[in-house]
């Protein structure tokens, strides 16, 4: 007779790892920056501890002199992991 297994949902759709990693501004101004829905403002000189899922996508939030809001700062790899990524 057959057998009939039955795969737990959560083995078919599992999360994201997540990437720990910190952010630093190396820049003379603050940031304000968008992971996802999270809104981050990054001050000159600042570094932040963040725990994101791969894939996330940092943009601008607001206009600065360098870049319009809603350009892509980076996204999230699992290279990033337990390093500091420096933002200018």
């Amino acid at each position: 007779s057959p057998v009939n297994m039955i795969a737990p949902v959560n083995a078919m759709f599992s999360r994201s790892k997540t990437v720990k990693f910190q952010l630093h501004n190396g820049s003379a101004a603050a940031m304000d920056l968008k992971a996802d829905d999270t809104v981050l403002t990054l001050k000159a000189g600042e570094t932040i501890k963040l725990d994101l899922p791969a894939g996330t996508k940092i943009v601008t939030n607001t206009a600065s002199s360098a870049h319009p809001a809603g350009t892509l700062v980076l996204e999230v790899s699992s290279g990033f992991g337990g390093s500091t990524v420096t933002l200018r």
